[in-house]
């Protein structure tokens, strides 16, 4: 009689849990706009005439000027002289010649002047602004965020029955 040998074998095929990822990736752009400058530049001007006139370099019409002023100031100074010395000869206590003379002797000299202090050169300045304009950057970010893919499959078990003929088998 043949014997029949049923065999019971499976296999298990174990769960799993797979998964893949993307990091997150970022992209940053600036739209940098332009800057706009404006400027003025600045304007430096120089008056040097009342100081070039106190070194004693002066213009012909200011040379005429103070020409007119000293002779008008001699004359009128000759002319004080002149009529000091008729006042003196003349009146209750008149004078001769010599009394005079000897009067104007004894008067202090005037004093002299001689502080020389040029006059500064005049200094204006004008203008030299700047000015500008800049707007606001804009700044663009595109991003793709973290992102993770799942697959499960689940656990698994197949089974195999086999049968063998044991009488068979002996036989080999």
């Amino acid at each position: 009689m043949a014997m029949i040998d049923l065999r019971l074998t499976y296999r298990l095929t174990p769960a799993r849990l797979e998964y893949s990822h993307t990091p997150t990736q970022m992209r940053v752009n600036v739209d940098r706009a332009p800057v706009e400058i404006e400027r003025q530049p600045l304007k430096m001007e120089l008056d040097n005439q009342a100081f070039y006139e106190s070194l004693g370099i002066k213009g012909l019409a200011t040379q005429a000027r103070e020409r007119i002023a000293d002779a008008r100031q001699t004359i009128q100074r000759i002319v004080g002289d002149i009529s000091r010395t008729i006042t003196m000869k003349l009146g209750p206590n008149a004078m001769n010649e010599g009394e005079i003379s000897q009067q104007k002797m004894t008067a202090p000299p005037p004093e002299p002047d001689l502080v020389f202090i040029p006059e500064p050169v005049k200094i204006h300045f004008s203008g030299g602004t700047v000015s500008f304009r800049a707007p606001r950057e804009k700044v663009n970010i595109d991003w793709v965020p973290h992102r993770m893919d799942f697959r499960y499959s689940p656990r698994s078990v197949q089974y195999y029955v086999e049968k063998w003929d044991t009488t068979l088998a002996g036989l080999r």
